[in-house]
């Protein structure tokens, strides 16, 4: 392990983990032989059920890395996990990795690249690799970013803008003003995200950074967890302590894209009355953006379908 700091620049990598024992070896590993003095791993077990504990404890014993440090808490999801790590994170920068993804070679270098280069940028978003259940790796590129905050808000909540958790570093001051929200299980990153691009001067590296493992089981296939967030995530990215009032004359349309989304989702399962229900809570914002023939037919066949069904 290199011994002196590079440019200064420290960082925290937190790793929030819930019964990921299989993986969180290869996680931290990835992390740890890319670590230089100053820069520190926080494992935050959420409340783990399996042998996450013994396995990150062994792995610390054998690494013998003072910088190197687990947590354990009670359960209270991702969201919850992620801020704790972000309170007793000591370094300027911080990376926010998934427990089952790893840290691509030479990853913490483009990053301290990044920064000596753009000395003021608070954000740094590069591209990352999802690795699909058939091993199948999918390249996303970072997406270019402008010199304007509200810009890339607009940008990001009309999918726009590509960002991912391991696929960006982040200056710890700027993360600590847009706390995960804990009350959603699924899409709490979105609020973040969103907040980080408007607030910040932000960098796009085009250095895939991590590989992502892409979960067909993923919490955003979880329809209960969906529906919640579908309608908490609105009030979570439009937060009026966070963001400035004159981004909210983008709150209609993004209002109109989420129920959307969620009827085409639920559209998906067959679930044809719970999917009417969305449809008309768009209908109500927007008629003109709803009433297009792709959402009409699919309203008309949940019609359809829901009256067969009794």
């Amino acid at each position: 392990m290199t011994i002196c700091k590079e440019d200064g620049v420290s960082i925290s990598v937190i790793i929030p983990a819930y019964n990921y024992a299989e993986f969180i070896e290869d996680t931290m590993a990835s992390v740890l032989s890319q670590m230089i003095d100053g820069d520190e791993l926080l494992v935050v077990d959420d409340g783990s059920t399996d042998n996450t504990e013994e396995v990150v404890s062994a792995f610390i014993s054998k690494a013998g890395n003072k910088g190197i440090k687990y947590h354990k808490k009670i359960n209270g999801g991702a969201a919850s996990a992620r801020n704790y790590g972000v309170q007793r994170a000591s370094c300027e920068y911080i990376i926010l990795l998934d427990a089952d993804d790893r840290m691509l070679a030479g990853a913490f270098k483009a990053f301290r690249r990044a920064v000596a280069d753009n000395k003021s940028a608070d954000l740094f978003v590069a591209s990352y690799d999802s690795k699909h259940s058939s091993g199948k790796v999918v390249s996303k590129p970072a997406t270019p970013l402008t010199n304007s905050g509200e810009k890339n808000f607009n940008l990001f909540l009309n999918k726009k803008i590509r960002i991912s958790h391991g696929g960006f570093l982040v200056k710890k001051n700027l993360l600590k003003k847009t706390p995960y929200p804990e009350n959603m299980r699924c899409l709490e990153d979105q609020s973040v995200f969103a907040h980080l691009l408007a607030l910040g001067g932000s960098v796009s590296i085009d250095v895939s950074v991590v590989e992502r493992y892409h979960h067909d089981n993923s919490l955003r296939n979880n329809i209960p967890a969906l529906i919640d967030a579908g309608e908490k995530v609105v009030g979570a990215v439009f937060n009026e302590n966070i963001i400035p009032q004159s981004y909210m004359k983008y709150k209609k349309a993004y209002s109109v894209n989420r129920y959307l989304s969620v009827f085409r989702r639920l559209y998906d399962q067959a679930m044809y009355k719970e999917s009417l229900g969305y449809f008309r809570k768009a209908l109500r914002i927007d008629v003109r953006s709803v009433l297009r023939i792709k959402y009409i037919k699919r309203a008309f066949k949940a019609f359809v379908m829901k009256s067969l069904k009794g």
